[in-house]
């Protein structure tokens, strides 16, 4: 039977929140980002239409066309009601022409998009390709990997930091790293518990992180193994292209989050450095347990042994902690002999984050240096759930100190010391 489109004016829906956005811009629609994006045929998706998702897939019946479905849908097309859209009884798809989005939405789950990303195999493929900003040099000699926060996406967070300025200067990041590659990634779209079970583009699933409740840091599981896995092959296509040495990964809240996991997992060779702003490490509590849980045992197991005896102690620190995550994710672990605490890690942090705890930072500051990596950490007086000015000058110049990437002009972003 053939498609009838429904009578009536189409439904609205609210525009998708960005979660980790920074301050509110009275130029822009602050906050709340921009609708969801077109499908991969150029014109607006079904469901912003009042539609629904069209006929196709193994999804059951859809009674408005008259039976079930036949032909399987487009690919590259995601079957989701936007997020937020709900009526004031809670009933996802309600409202105008709410009664196809209901009859259709009930039951199902995200559909991945159904492509193969140049980055990766049909393994990564709910990952959208990544926002590439060439070298402003022409001459492509180092590759940053920068991830965004939750809620957010690459088009939205890459160009607003790539034209932020660097402390009092005129000068921005591309300008100081004209050789330059920026990857800008965007995380796969995900049930977030935390906002209802709302679909929005995360990392992995969190839950409160001010408190801590241990049921639901089993939320986290897949995304952090997925991401970090998806992570990874990005950072393995840039070392073949330009060595490991010229390759930093860096990330905003829950960007900076799986930075530090993917960190800890991470089994290739030394990449330049890892830097973090406004973040956290996810399982961070558990894993230090896991290394003085070890060490305790270990000693009264061996109450005779000698502390300067190298056979009579155990594996590292880091060792432990990433063998305690590889079980919890269920991910093959092999002991590092490429000792990756060699990688400089930067993290920084506004002593007034509303979304992620200072504490928070300090922490994830703490265990890193815990596993000997040497970190820098800096707190930024006044600032909220975002980057600064001087944040970025701060970033600019841990890159030229501990990295072998050089910069363009490096004294131009010098400046006074934030806040240790």
């Amino acid at each position: 039977m053939a498609y009838k489109a429904p009578d009536g004016p189409p439904p609205t829906y609210p525009q998708q929140a960005h979660y980790d956005a920074g301050p509110v811009d009275p130029r822009s629609q602050g906050y709340y980002g921009s609708p969801p994006p077109p499908n991969q045929y150029g014109s607006p998706a079904p469901y912003q239409q009042g539609y629904g998702p069209p006929p196709g897939g193994p999804y059951g019946p859809g009674p408005q066309y008259g039976g079930p479905y036949q032909q399987p849908p487009p690919m590259g097309y995601q079957q989701q009601p936007p997020m937020g859209y709900y009526d004031q009884r809670g009933g996802r798809g309600a409202g105008a022409g709410g009664g196809i989005c209901a009859g259709i939405m009930s039951g199902l789950q995200t559909v991945r998009v159904n492509m193969v990303s140049q980055h990766g195999n049909e393994e990564f493929a709910q990952y959208p390709e990544p926002l590439i900003m060439p070298p402003k040099s022409g001459k492509h000699r180092q590759s940053f990997v920068i991830l965004h926060g939750r809620g957010s996406n690459a088009k939205a967070f890459g160009p607003e930091l790539l034209q932020t300025p660097i402390h009092d200067s005129s000068a921005l990041v591309q300008d100081v790293f004209p050789d330059a590659r920026f990857i800008f990634p965007t995380a796969s779209k995900r049930r977030a518990q935390l906002f209802n079970r709302a679909i929005i583009g995360q990392w992995f699933d969190n839950g409160s992180l001010r408190k801590h409740i241990e049921k639901e840091e089993q939320l986290q599981y897949d995304g952090l193994r997925e991401s970090s896995r998806y992570i990874h092959k990005l950072l393995e296509a840039e070392i073949v292209t330009v060595g490991a040495q010229n390759v930093l990964l860096w990330g905003l809240s829950q960007g900076c989050a799986i930075s530090l996991i993917s960190l800890l997992l991470w089994e290739g060779p030394k990449i330049a450095a890892v830097v973090g702003m406004c973040g956290w490490l996810p399982l961070r509590k558990r894993m230090e347990d896991a290394v003085y849980g070890l060490e305790e045992q270990f000693e009264e197991d061996n109450p005779f042994s000698d502390d300067n005896d190298p056979a009579a102690t155990i594996e590292s620190k880091y060792d432990i902690a990433a063998e305690y995550l590889c079980e919890e994710l269920q991910l093959s672990f092999h002991e590092h002999s490429n000792a990756p605490p060699q990688i400089p890690i930067f993290l920084g942090h506004g002593t007034e984050d509303e979304k992620v705890p200072l504490g928070s930072g300090k922490e994830a500051a703490d265990f890193c240096r815990l596993m000997d990596f040497v970190v820098e950490y800096r707190e930024y007086e006044g600032l909220g759930h975002w980057y600064s000015p001087s944040m970025l000058a701060d970033i600019v110049a841990f890159i030229w100190e501990k990295t072998s990437i050089s910069a363009s002009e490096p004294r131009m972003v010098e400046q006074e010391a934030s806040t240790c």
